[in-house]
């Protein structure tokens, strides 16, 4: 009896320890660090990106999980560090991830909340500007107008040997956007694989020597963009 009694009172102060050790450690769970979101612009335009910024006021090295944000968003690119600092002999420190996100569709997004080692920050609505419908069928007009001005240019800038490659210059719809603007694409439908070799030339295996270039591609290209922007200015929203 007399040899426990000496035996606890000698390990009364490891038990102590022990338990302030425990109670430090099971704090680390309770007290978690501040989870914040936040974004670079309050409103989004038609096909305009922005970047979401989670920062978590301790260091910790993990990835938060995208999949709920995926739902609304294209994740086109991510960044994460840690900074730290020192202020009035305290030093802190805190890990950012910066996200750079494309809307999927047009209407109210949701940014979801995140949880990071317990810490959740809040989650964020946008709401993605739709565009007036006669805006968008004045874009569309504009867009087929300039692809068929740039057919009748390329039919008549393009050299002409039999006359087949210059007839063969069509304009295809490749589809729409989220936002209902269509693309169209102006292509040589019948001689699409001498579009290249006429407008740069090309190398003759057998002579090694280079064919006469015919550029009219590019110059019926920069015309087209100048005239599609013109008509787009002139939109009256």
């Amino acid at each position: 009896m007399v040899i426990m009694k000496n035996l606890l009172s000698r390990l009364k102060p490891w038990l102590g320890r022990a338990l302030g050790l425990l109670l430090m450690l099971t704090g680390f769970d309770v007290f978690a660090g501040n989870l914040t979101a936040s974004v670079d612009r309050d409103t989004l335009g038609l096909e305009e990106t922005f970047t979401l910024t989670l920062r978590y006021d301790e260091q910790i090295n993990t990835t938060p999980d995208y999949e709920l944000l995926q739902k609304d968003f294209d994740i086109l690119n991510t960044q994460s560090g840690t900074q730290m600092s020192i202020i009035n002999g305290d030093m802190e420190a805190s890990t950012e991830w910066k996200i750079a996100l494309a809307p999927k569709r047009i209407g109210k997004l949701l940014i979801p909340s995140f949880n990071i080692d317990g810490a959740v920050s809040d989650a964020i609505d946008k709401e993605l500007e739709k565009m007036n419908k006669e805006v968008i069928e004045q874009m569309n007009e504009a867009i087929k107008e300039t692809a068929s001005d740039t057919v009748k240019e390329l039919k008549s800038t393009s050299p002409e040997r039999t006359g087949k490659y210059a007839k063969g210059w069509a304009v295809k719809d490749i589809g729409e956007n989220i936002s209902g603007i269509h693309t169209m694409a102006v292509w040589n439908r019948p001689k699409y694989m001498l579009t290249h070799l006429l407008e740069f030339g090309h190398i003759i295996r057998a002579t090694g020597q280079r064919t006469k270039a015919f550029p009219h591609i590019k110059d019926a290209e920069e015309h087209a963009q100048d005239e599609y922007i013109d008509k787009v200015e002139a939109i009256k929203l």
